[in-house]
Protein backbone atom coordinates (compact mmCIF):
# COMPACT_ATOMS: atom_id res chain seq x y z
CA UNK A 1 0.00 0.00 0.00
CA UNK A 2 1.45 3.36 -1.06
CA UNK A 3 1.81 6.26 1.14
CA UNK A 4 -1.29 8.09 -0.08
CA UNK A 5 -3.36 5.01 -0.21
CA UNK A 6 -2.53 4.37 3.73
CA UNK A 7 -3.31 8.22 4.47
CA UNK A 8 -6.46 8.39 2.65
CA UNK A 9 -7.35 5.24 4.86
CA UNK A 10 -6.02 6.64 8.31
CA UNK A 11 -8.41 10.18 7.63
CA UNK A 12 -11.36 7.66 6.49
CA UNK A 13 -11.25 5.89 10.10
CA UNK A 14 -10.34 9.19 11.64
CA UNK A 15 -14.17 10.49 9.91
CA UNK A 16 -15.98 7.28 11.12
CA UNK A 17 -14.64 7.62 14.36
CA UNK A 18 -15.45 10.89 15.44
CA UNK A 19 -19.19 9.85 16.13
CA UNK A 20 -18.00 7.32 18.78
CA UNK A 21 -15.63 9.36 20.35
CA UNK A 22 -18.48 11.85 20.80
CA UNK A 23 -20.46 8.83 22.03
CA UNK A 24 -17.86 8.75 24.96
CA UNK A 25 -17.95 12.22 25.43
CA UNK A 26 -21.32 11.93 26.65
CA UNK A 27 -21.51 8.34 28.02
CA UNK A 28 -18.17 7.55 29.21
CA UNK A 29 -15.12 7.81 31.01
CA UNK A 30 -11.50 8.45 29.95
CA UNK A 31 -11.09 5.05 31.20
CA UNK A 32 -13.67 3.38 28.33
CA UNK A 33 -13.17 1.90 24.91
CA UNK A 34 -15.33 0.96 22.46
CA UNK A 35 -14.62 -1.74 20.41
CA UNK A 36 -16.11 -2.18 16.44
CA UNK A 37 -16.35 -5.51 14.88
CA UNK A 38 -17.72 -7.09 11.83
CA UNK A 39 -20.77 -8.02 13.68
CA UNK A 40 -21.06 -5.90 17.04
CA UNK A 41 -20.16 -2.87 19.09
CA UNK A 42 -18.98 -2.59 22.47
CA UNK A 43 -18.93 0.00 25.17
CA UNK A 44 -16.12 -1.10 28.06
CA UNK A 45 -15.86 0.08 31.01
CA UNK A 46 -12.42 0.05 32.75
CA UNK A 47 -13.30 -0.19 36.35
CA UNK A 48 -9.34 -0.90 38.16
CA UNK A 49 -5.85 -1.30 36.46
CA UNK A 50 -2.68 -0.90 36.54
CA UNK A 51 0.37 -1.35 34.15
CA UNK A 52 2.09 -4.74 34.55
CA UNK A 53 5.55 -5.83 33.64
CA UNK A 54 6.12 -7.41 30.54
CA UNK A 55 7.93 -10.73 30.50
CA UNK A 56 10.92 -11.79 27.72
Amino acid sequence: MGETDYSKRVDELKEAAEPLVDYLYKYGTPHDVIIVRMDSVEHLSGEAGSPIEVRD
